[in-house]
């Protein structure tokens, strides 16, 4: 196991210090801040708030602890475990990166189908288009089911709702 180390928080030096397991510490009280201060926002992420303002913990230890010459926007952890704030579980990554990480480790919410939250048809209704296809116009159809003749087509053709 390696060796805690513990760096000036950028902004707030003289202040507080991070270390490289995720710990905070007070400077001007001499000691860790309390867990009491951590707090999960709605994603799992542990922020802390120092001087009135909140923190994300891993960016502050990302921040710290790992050079970012490339200016990536957007720590990973690389266990997926969203409390793991120990540095050698962080890595600076674009946006893009993050996201493929997520899916493919199942972080990501499957949006698709009727689970999208912007869709207006469910699936059976999909399949019924698909199986009217050679019977009505697409117009008629996107009457009957109050879509556009696009959708319809993107529908008929699998480039919309490919899930099924």
């Amino acid at each position: 196991m390696e060796k805690e180390e513990w760096k000036k928080i950028d902004g707030l030096e003289g202040q507080y210090m991070v270390s490289s397991y995720g710990r905070i510490w007070s400077v001007r009280y001499n000691r860790e801040v309390r867990s009491y201060n951590n707090q999960k926002n709605d994603m799992g992420y542990l922020r802390i708030k120092l001087k009135g303002q909140g923190y994300f913990i891993h960016r502050l230890v990302a921040s710290a602890f790992l050079t970012n010459n490339k200016k990536l926007p957007c720590v990973n952890h690389k266990d997926t475990i969203k409390i793991n704030n120990n540095v050698s579980n962080l890595e600076w990554v674009t946006s893009s990166e993050n996201a493929i990480h997520a899916y493919l480790h199942g972080l990501m919410p499957d949006n698709s189908g009727e689970n999208n939250g912007r869709a207006i048809l469910c699936e059976e209704e999909v399949l019924t288009i698909r199986g009217l296809e050679n019977i009505y116009l697409r117009k008629e159809l996107s009457e009957m089911f109050g879509v556009s003749i696009s959708t319809v087509y993107k529908i008929q053709q699998h480039k919309r709702w490919k899930c099924i």
